[in-house]
């Protein structure tokens, strides 16, 4: 079984991507792919994957999905666990966690399965098509969609019922020019800079949750 856990991130996600970086014990027992979106803007880290490690860049802002895509199509890994970069990692052992107490199984970190948090398999991807996301509305939206089509083939199994927006000991931070809600638990930390979504997303998502979104 070949393993392997995808960061995605952007050209502008420097700070972000560091603060996750100096979390993980590299090196990782398992694959580790960055993926930067609209890399050809991003000075600040090498494109140096070899097929195991390391960066790569796309030249298009995929957002989430659009790094899921090409982990499927660049390495041979079974499983993938998907990183946003605004994640801190607390105890390593979550990967362990996930790739060795679920065999065969694809798990969602949160019940709400948000932010495409997840361990995703190689024989369900390789089953339907993953869209693509080139605005940050579009990857909102696919965090519902798209979790609806890949469950069509197989169910994830819930880690952690309690890691949602509304979980007891969240809090706000300032960072990063923006505030956060904070999510966290023994394993890792999210600072998530959208999670009022009828405030702070425009029309288009009124339009989505309001039944009249057509991709």
């Amino acid at each position: 079984m070949k393993q392997g856990v995808v960061i995605s991130t952007w050209s502008g996600g420097k700070d972000q991507f560091e603060c996750l970086s100096n979390s993980l014990n590299i090196p990782t027992k398992y694959g580790l792919l960055v993926v930067i979106n609209d890399g050809d803007n991003a000075d600040w880290i090498s494109h140096d994957f070899n097929g195991t490690t390391g960066a790569y860049k796309i030249p298009y802002d995929g957002f989430e999905l659009g790094a899921l895509k090409t982990a499927l199509e660049i390495t041979d890994w079974d499983e993938f666990i998907l990183l946003q970069d605004t994640f801190e990692i607390l105890d390593n052992d979550i990967f362990d966690i996930f790739f060795n107490n679920y065999p065969n199984q694809s798990v969602f970190y949160g019940p709400k399965k948000e932010m495409f948090l997840a361990k995703y398999r190689r024989e369900v991807l390789e089953k339907i098509k993953i869209p693509t996301t080139p605005t940050k509305i579009e990857s909102i939206i696919q965090e519902v969609e798209f979790v609806k089509v890949y469950e069509g083939v197989e169910p994830f199994v819930i880690f952690n019922t309690r890691f949602t927006d509304g979980g007891a000991s969240n809090g706000k931070e300032y960072r990063w020019g923006r505030e956060n809600l904070v999510l966290m638990d023994r394993y890792l930390i999210k600072r998530k800079g959208t999670w009022d979504l009828p405030r702070q997303m425009p029309q288009e998502y009124q339009d989505y949750i309001n039944g009249k979104y057509s991709s």
